[in-house]
């Protein structure tokens, strides 16, 4: 049996996350020559694995909801700096719709990037 990891906390996974997107962007940035890319199948392979995982935090976004969603049945909860000051309720509801609603964009992106991925999976360099 495996040895259980410590668990991380989300922020720490979400910093990660960001930290690995900054990676990317650099692995594809033109002024470097594109340090990370060689050929249009490495473009195919990136969006192949850029796709899912842009949907899979659909799953986390719907999961940080779910927590604010019982933190507004928690006795003592309040807002004192939001422009929902003393409406902590309406604060979760506003966040609420917002993770919704970026997730409905997540999925919107994880679909074109599938098609990108389709859009360029006959290409290929010729050996000259």
């Amino acid at each position: 049996m495996a040895a259980r990891r410590r668990p991380v906390s989300a922020t720490e996974i979400a910093r990660q996350i960001a930290e690995d997107v900054r990676a990317l962007n650099y692995a594809t940035l033109p002024a470097d020559g594109y340090p990370g890319l060689a050929f249009p199948g490495d473009v195919y392979d990136v969006l192949g694995a850029l796709g899912p995982a842009v949907v899979s935090l659909t799953q986390g976004l719907n999961q940080l909801a779910t927590f604010l969603q019982g933190q507004a049945r928690r006795p003592g909860l309040h807002d004192t700096s939001s422009p929902f000051a003393g409406r902590p309720t309406n604060a979760i509801t506003a966040a609420t719709v917002s993770l919704a609603t970026a997730n409905q964009s997540l999925r919107s992106a994880a679909a074109l990037l599938g098609q990108a991925q389709q859009d360029i999976a006959g290409l290929a360099v010729l050996d000259t």
